[in-house]
């Protein structure tokens, strides 16, 4: 297949900026139009990813997915053509929201996007949605087991995909799931942790987290994300739901001792007895510790003169839960998918925290 167009919703966020980027460089990609609310000049994107956004074959168009007339205007091409693939990135991912926020701005909107595109005749329909569907430490979660989502995103995103499943027989739909998403322009994922790290070493403190190291945590680098994105709207199987992770099995352990490394700060973990303890107050745990966090955040980029970022330590309740996120990827792994990103590195954050300085949006002294 060859002179393919490509319509990608949310496609300046985190997630859609680096599938752009690879989809520019796909040689039977002819044209891309990237979907946002907010435009590429306001979406704090790094040198490396601007450049990407001013190719020939990207067209970016500035729309209310909620909108009924802006949304038929960006699902056709010149010529009342129809794309190819349309790939759904675009939703609420702000932790701490409201229920009906989520429901608007996930549900509302992967539903209106999905029949839209069932209306224009798209080739395939891929939907983004999450690896937080349920929490077993016996046994990784395979995608026909029974979903029991533990985030409010998760909970609506597995209504989003009951909803389109209903139109799987008249629109070639797949879905993906994928963990915990980290890479260049990663805010929300991992950058939060390591913002944490950076407090601790500023305070001179050991960093306490809850739970266990071996709390399952899988990961996959964005870009693996958007190859097997990729890789499954050109070979996934209609109605299909698919896993992504990087294979490796990662524990939280792996994850903070990778961070704790890199920022050299100490850290303990606080056990399962401590941490039930806390339970019962969590969200008492959690604003104190964001007040803890945010304040000595906003002084040390304040020493940095960094006036403005999106990098943030803010942790949701949900993010401490203590719940598993340990997923089954034996359906990838029978696509011939192989991630590039085998297994979290140093290196891989220290390239994402790099980018972040050179944007004046990280303190660079953490390193100094």
């Amino acid at each position: 297949m060859s002179n393919i167009a490509v319509l990608v919703l949310g496609g300046c966020g985190f997630v859609g900026r680096n599938l752009v980027e690879l989809l520019v460089k796909e040689p039977d990609v002819a044209f891309i139009r990237v979907v946002d609310k907010v435009p590429p000049q306001m979406a704090w994107l790094s040198r490396k990813h601007a450049s990407v956004f001013e190719s020939e074959k990207v067209q970016f168009s500035s729309c209310n997915l909620l909108s009924k007339l802006s949304r038929e205007k960006v699902f056709l091409r010149e010529g009342m053509r129809s794309f190819d693939f349309v790939i759904n990135l675009a939703a609420e991912t702000k932790p701490g929201q409201d229920e009906a926020v989520y429901r608007e701005g996930i549900v509302s909107l992967s539903v209106a996007c999905a029949e839209e595109a069932l209306k224009t005749g798209v080739k395939r329909y891929v939907e983004l949605s999450s690896g937080n569907m349920g929490s077993s430490e016996k046994h990784p979660m395979k995608e026909n087991a029974n979903p029991e989502p533990w985030t409010e995103m998760a909970k609506h995103k597995r209504i989003v995909e009951q909803k389109l499943s209903k139109m799987i027989h008249d629109l070639d739909i797949i879905f993906i799931r994928p963990p915990l998403v980290y890479g260049r322009a990663d805010r929300n994922s991992l950058m939060p942790w390591i913002a944490i790290a950076a407090v601790y070493k500023h305070l001179s403190e050991t960093m306490e987290i809850l739970w266990t190291e071996k709390l399952r945590r899988d990961v996959c680098h964005v870009t693996d994300l958007s190859r097997a994105i990729w890789h499954l709207t050109l070979n996934g199987k209609r109605g299909e739901v698919y896993n992504i992770t990087d294979m490796s099995e990662t524990t939280l352990g792996e994850i903070i001792d990778v961070i704790c490394g890199m920022i050299n700060v100490k850290y303990s973990f606080l056990g399962n007895f401590w941490s039930s303890l806390a339970k019962l107050d969590l969200e008492g745990v959690v604003e104190e510790g964001n007040e803890k966090h945010l304040n000595e955040w906003s002084r040390l980029c304040k020493e940095n003169g960094l006036e403005n970022t999106p990098v943030s330590p803010f942790i949701s309740k949900e993010t401490i839960l203590g719940k598993h996120l340990w997923l089954d990827t034996t359906k990838l792994k029978a696509t011939g998918f192989c991630p590039l990103y085998p297994k979290i590195e140093a290196c891989h954050l220290k390239e994402v925290i790099d980018e972040f300085i050179e944007q004046d949006l990280f303190p660079a002294s953490v390193f100094g």
